[in-house]
């Protein structure tokens, strides 16, 4: 699995994509609808995209996804699903950028509480990410 690839120049999920998931999420698995904090999520949508001095912080398509989705889970943008919203965008924006994640319901249940619990940092995201994960 690479560990670089090209890197992306803008975000991969808008902001109306972001809800939409939300949407799915909540529908899918229960819970309520709504944005808590629209500046939250879309500061989120920005972060896989950060640069300091002219290089991108996240230098592949499993950091970007992981900052991505570690962003949505601690932030808490949404009134409820954040977690679930975070895994959709998650492998939303992996698709985008060229593989998909191959991982049990109850894996991605699992890696996403572990995000919330603070128990993984953004490399070990990606880290899991790239074990998981097959090109398109």
């Amino acid at each position: 699995m690479p560990t670089s690839d090209k890197e992306a120049v803008e975000p991969l999920i808008s902001l109306e994509q972001l809800v939409w998931m939300h949407t799915v999420a909540v529908t899918e698995f229960g819970g309520s609808q709504g944005i808590r904090d629209r500046g939250l999520l879309e500061s989120a949508i920005a972060r896989p995209l950060a640069t300091f001095g002219g290089k991108n912080l996240y230098d592949t398509p499993f950091k970007r996804a992981g900052a991505l989705a570690e962003s949505l889970v601690l932030n808490h943008g949404f009134v409820d699903g954040n977690k679930r919203t975070a895994m959709y965008a998650m492998a939303a924006w992996l698709e985008r950028e060229g593989y998909v994640i191959d991982a049990a319901r109850g894996e991605l249940r699992d890696f996403a509480l572990a995000i919330a619990s603070h128990e993984l940092s953004t490399e070990q995201i990606a880290a899991w990410l790239v074990q998981r994960s097959k090109p398109t």
